[in-house]
């Protein structure tokens, strides 16, 4: 059994990614996926390679839709256009997708755990925000702590 892990909110948030030039956060988003999983079954949480993958890809087509909206040689004609804009919004859609599946199941974990009183203290609106303007990860494993140190 994989134990949800105390982490340092800083360290994860932005010492680590730094030092690993940025891998460390691949790594925090499988592992945390994984640990909610298999300590909170039922939580909602998807599996640590499927919650990486949506990163991974959702981070890709972000950085690579901009290409092909301004290079009228790769988006000829209206079907062009319609594969790159159904592409580029499933594969956006998805990491949101994943992140609000991950924030449900941190407050499940909550509502289950003795050490918070059964009272989710995660706010899925102040999480979203949060992952918007960077400070994402510093939310998140705050969060997580709180069930971290129940077990």
């Amino acid at each position: 059994m994989i134990a949800v892990k105390r982490r340092n909110n800083f360290a994860v948030w932005l010492l680590l990614p730094l030092v690993t030039f940025g891998l460390y956060r691949f790594f925090w988003v499988y592992r945390t996926h994984e640990e909610l999983r298999w300590n909170y079954p039922g939580a909602g949480s998807v599996t640590g390679a499927h919650a990486l993958a949506a990163v991974l890809f959702g981070g890709i087509a972000a950085g690579v839709w901009p290409l092909f909206v301004f290079s009228p040689g790769l988006m000829t004609g209206v079907y062009g256009l319609a594969a790159v804009l159904i592409g580029w919004i499933g594969f956006s859609v998805w990491p949101i997708v994943v992140l609000y599946k991950f924030g449900a199941a941190i407050a499940e974990a909550q509502d289950r755990s003795p050490r918070t009183g059964h009272q989710a203290t995660f706010s899925q609106r102040v999480g979203f925000l949060l992952v918007f303007l960077g400070f994402g990860g510093l939310y998140y494993q705050a969060e997580l702590n709180k069930v971290a140190d129940e077990d």
